[in-house]
């Protein structure tokens, strides 16, 4: 009955505009924030400009590969929330929203940059040819505590004098827990702008944002919309307890292999004790039979 009566309480608005409170699921829901964006190629091409510091007119056109439908249940194949983008024919994007820290996003990461610069050569064709991937990370987390700024771009460079060796192989990682930190240049481009928008949790602050840019108010009536969809509110209820059990899992995980690791070395303390107590007991069966002391014998 509570559970019905939640869904109710999702639904009663009628419209964005007399919408208040807390989004239900806003987008940093990594299944909200992939099927707003497949369905705005405007929004994309602005959002990867901002993250490029580029005008977005340079970006001609962009096709998102992996697109799902709306309100149904994505494939196995389909289940990463990541977006695949290609634009401009020969350069292609992979974006991730990463909410929860899993301690490993600097290898996923360049897996996935490597894995996008791959896709992009086909079978026969020459090193030379002109094709570019990068990576786009929006975490809510601190990647590097000892480099904790809102935008960084990390490129393959000499690390004495930071000479560029290739511009088209990039990995971004934008910080969305130090979106105040942003630069003026971030600013210009966009790119904090949008930040607060995949944050904003309530509908006032989503309004708020949409007053500015006619794109955001197209975005935010459609995360409205989605949000009073209940095949699409049930996707993204599942998305949240699929990645929280994930995250629980490999806690427990991690704190299994943390106490076995302790047993181990527990272990390997009482096989050390017990060989020194063989050697303690040797010297003196040795020191005994030196005196002329005979051990008792075993019955």
């Amino acid at each position: 009955m509570e559970k019905n009566s939640s869904k109710e309480k999702k639904t009663k608005f009628n419209s964005l505009a007399d919408a208040t409170g807390k989004i239900p699921y806003n987008m940093l829901n990594d299944y909200m924030f992939r099927i707003v964006l497949q369905e705005n190629k405007e929004a994309l091409r602005q959002i990867i400009a901002a993250v490029l510091h580029i005008s977005p007119a340079k970006i001609f056109d962009l096709e998102v590969q992996n697109t799902i439908v709306p309100g149904q249940a994505p494939t196995d194949k389909e289940y990463r929330m990541d977006i695949y983008v290609v634009f401009n024919d020969n350069t292609s994007v992979d974006i991730e929203l990463q909410i929860r820290d899993e301690e490993n996003w600097e290898y996923r990461g360049l897996h996935y940059l490597c894995r996008e610069f791959e896709r992009n050569m086909q079978s026969g064709d020459l090193y030379s040819k002109d094709h570019a991937a990068y990576q786009i990370g929006f975490l809510d987390f601190t990647l590097f505590e000892d480099n904790d700024k809102f935008f960084s771009a990390y490129e393959m460079c000499d690390i004495e004098n930071h000479y560029r060796f290739n511009r088209n192989f990039a990995l971004f990682v934008i910080n969305l827990n130090r979106i105040d930190d942003a630069t003026d240049a971030d600013k210009a481009s966009g790119l904090q702008k949008w930040c607060r928008f995949f944050k904003a949790s309530t509908y006032e602050e989503l309004k708020k944002l949409a007053k500015e840019e006619s794109l955001m108010e197209t975005l935010a009536n459609d995360i409205f919309k989605k949000n009073a969809d209940f095949n699409i509110q049930k996707l993204c209820e599942d998305r949240d307890d699929y990645l929280r059990s994930e995250y629980y899992r490999k806690l427990e995980m991690k704190k299994l292999k943390a106490d076995l690791k302790e047993t181990k070395m527990d272990l390997s303390e009482t096989q050390k004790d017990l060989s020194e107590t063989q050697k303690e007991n040797e010297r003196l069966k040795a020191l005994l039979e030196a005196n002329g002391i005979a051990l008792p014998q075993d019955e």
